[in-house]
């Protein structure tokens, strides 16, 4: 009797071991996943003149980078004034897709009612926000 559940322990633990290796491996693709960004969303209000005119409210995923021109030529390195939601704050580059350079503007809530004396009215290209 012993001998009976020594072999069938065995045959089931062999059987368990070898059967990671005759699944097929799951991959993201495999499984017709695709990737997504955070599902998070915030809002920047994005003025293409200072104090608040001629403005749009924009609704952005937080943490994706955005080129401007996504929203309208007539915001591309045409600033007046800029601020995203409370609790959120953006960068804001003068290169396309969010570049590496090191000339950036950082904004928080509220924002910047003119962006003249910051030097950015005319440099925005790109933004992403946090």
């Amino acid at each position: 009797m012993k001998f009976a559940i020594f072999t069938t322990a065995v045959a089931v633990i062999g059987s368990v071991a070898a059967l990671p290796s005759a699944l097929p491996e799951l991959t993201a693709e495999s499984a017709g996943l695709q990737e997504r960004g955070t599902g998070v969303y915030t809002h920047l209000y994005y003025c293409a003149k200072k104090n608040w005119q001629d403005c749009q409210n924009w609704r952005v995923e937080k943490q994706t980078c955005y080129n401007i021109k996504k929203f309208g030529s007539k915001f591309v390195r045409n600033t007046g004034s800029t601020g995203p939601d409370a609790g959120t704050f953006c960068t804001f580059y003068n290169v396309e897709n969010c570049g590496t350079n090191e000339d950036r503007l950082y904004a928080n809530y509220p924002g910047y009612p003119h962006l003249d004396g910051h030097q950015w009215d005319k440099k925005a290209v790109s933004f992403r926000c946090w």
